[in-house]
């Protein structure tokens, strides 16, 4: 499925739109009207104090994790020198699908909780790796088609930049609740060509492999830098990246 929104799409109570890859069954995706808001009026400068468990309206305060780690987030990839991504981005969670998540345009967007699949919106592991597409989506500048080697990068990076922040291979455990593995592990043994496919979340383990090996023996301060650097170059193929 592909995803996209109108020029209208962030205002409360609009769209999204889907399809299938060849433009067919396109279907319309409202967003849904409710959601979490804080107003307080500050006279002068002075602290103040709320509680996100009185504020936020979702089911289990999926909004403001969202919030929360969209932040955690920002302020890693300003750590590494990454400034980008210095812009507001539109999170939305409990869209009416499951089993999923995704980045367009600026949006990170979340699925609620099914009898398979965990809410995204609570794996601090998905949030990573969504916003880690919005990072990919502004450092790179040149053609980069969501298919083959460069679907491949993108989703490495996005796997690599999730699981180094919270310092743990596996990537999205629990997103399946009958299922406690990992939905994809950095930690891997891939390997290039044997392990290729072109569909992106297939070849990205050997990539994002290569970047945690690399992590074990340089370290993640070394790494994540390192990995960022070399996407400036604009790599369009792993030989060119690594």
């Amino acid at each position: 499925k592909i995803y996209w929104t109108n020029s209208t799409s962030t205002i409360l109570g609009s769209k999204i739109q889907r399809s299938n890859l060849d433009g067919s069954d396109i279907e319309d995706i409202p967003i849904p009207s409710e959601r979490t808001l804080h107003n307080v009026d500050l006279k002068a400068q002075t602290t103040h104090n709320w509680s996100w468990d009185i504020d936020d309206k979702s089911d289990r305060n999926e909004e403001s994790n969202v919030f929360y780690h969209t932040n955690v987030i920002h302020d890693y990839f300003n750590s590494i020198d990454v400034n980008e991504i210095d812009l507001q981005f539109t999170a939305t969670v409990s869209l009416p699908d499951v089993c999923n998540a995704y980045y367009d345009s600026n949006t990170i967007n979340f699925f609620p909780e099914s009898v398979t699949c965990e809410n995204t919106a609570l794996l601090s592991d998905v949030i990573y790796h969504e916003y880690a597409h919005g990072v990919v989506d502004e450092v790179i500048t040149v053609p980069f088609p969501y298919w083959d080697q460069t679907g491949n990068l993108n989703e490495a990076w996005a796997d690599y930049f999730a699981t180094t922040k919270n310092d743990n291979s596996c990537m999205a455990e629990g997103f399946f609740k009958t299922w406690p593995a990992c939905l994809r592990d950095c930690k891997n043994t891939n390997k290039w060509p044997e392990d290729y496919d072109p569909e992106p979340h297939t070849g990205a383990p050997i990539i994002c492999g290569s970047l945690w090996d690399l992590r074990e023996d340089l370290g993640a301060n070394l790494v994540d830098k390192l990995a960022i650097q070399a996407m400036r170059l604009q790599p369009t193929t792993f030989s060119m990246f690594l």
